[in-house]
């Protein structure tokens, strides 16, 4: 397992992206994710809207909209909840982001070394 940050390094509700070297796609870039905290619950997404598939940051790291409750794709403005990923509004409405497995060890946010083979990331 792969220790990604704490809970704690989360706010409440909030968003955290990272960058994973050992997946990586054809072009070489790294696999992007995103943990976000809602409460004592973390939630892995992978940072590509399912719309143009594109990451939702434009500027790396911000992902939350102006309220701080929803993750917003900053290039089309779809709004997504934290908990489940879902598009409630802009060009995906309907759609899920992609779910990453997370792990929450006491406080640490953990990954597995190697996903599961077979899962379309």
């Amino acid at each position: 397992m792969i220790t990604l940050c704490n809970l704690t390094d989360l706010d409440d509700p909030g968003a955290k992206g990272f960058d994973l070297d050992f997946r990586r796609d054809d072009y070489g870039r790294p696999l992007r994710i995103i943990v976000t905290r809602l409460g004592d619950k973390v939630f892995g997404w992978v940072n590509s809207c399912p719309h143009a598939w594109v990451p939702l940051d434009v500027d790396k790291g911000d992902f939350l909209d102006m309220t701080g409750q929803f993750l917003l794709c900053a290039n089309h403005g779809a709004l997504f909840t934290l908990g489940s990923g879902f598009c409630l509004r802009g060009p995906c409405k309907g759609k899920k982001l992609m779910a990453f497995p997370l792990k929450l060890d006491g406080d640490a946010i953990k990954i597995n070394a190697n996903p599961p083979e077979g899962e379309n990331l």
